[in-house]
C-alpha cells in the first residue's frame, strides 16, 4: 500500500462500529489494517477497545487495547509499525471515560 492509501474514521465518542464517509455517507468500515489510534481521556484511566467484529461480543476478537492518563484532556496516541492489525469483519470500538477516538487505517 502506498501512503495515500490511508484514511481515517469519523471520529466517536462513546461505544460504536468505526465508520467512514464514503459521498457524505457515513458507512461501516469492512476489512482494514489499524495504522494509528488517537483518543483523549474525559477522565482518569482513558481505555480504548477494539475488536475485529460488529460489536463487542467475545474476547477472542478483541485485538487491541489502551488504557492511558491520570486526568481528563490527557491525549493518546499510537503509531502501528508495519503493517498495522488486521481487522477482516469490521472495527468495532468500546470507550471508557474517553471524550473521542479516532482511528487511521487502510
Amino acid at each position: 500500500m502506498s501512503p495515500t492509501d490511508v484514511k481515517q474514521t469519523i471520529a466517536i465518542s462513546s461505544t460504536d462500529t468505526l465508520q467512514k464517509y464514503i459521498g457524505t455517507v457515513a458507512t461501516d468500515i469492512g476489512s482494514a489494517r489499524i495504522k494509528a489510534v488517537q483518543a483523549q481521556a474525559s477522565g482518569a484511566n482513558g481505555s480504548v477497545k477494539i475488536y475485529d467484529a460488529t460489536d463487542a461480543t467475545t474476547a477472542s476478537t478483541l485485538v487491541f487495547e489502551a488504557k492511558w492518563g491520570i486526568e481528563a484532556d490527557e491525549s493518546f496516541t499510537f503509531y502501528l509499525p508495519q503493517n498495522g492489525i488486521r481487522c477482516k469483519t469490521a472495527m468495532h470500538a468500546v470507550l471508557s471515560n474517553c471524550d473521542f477516538l479516532v482511528v487511521t487505517f487502510d
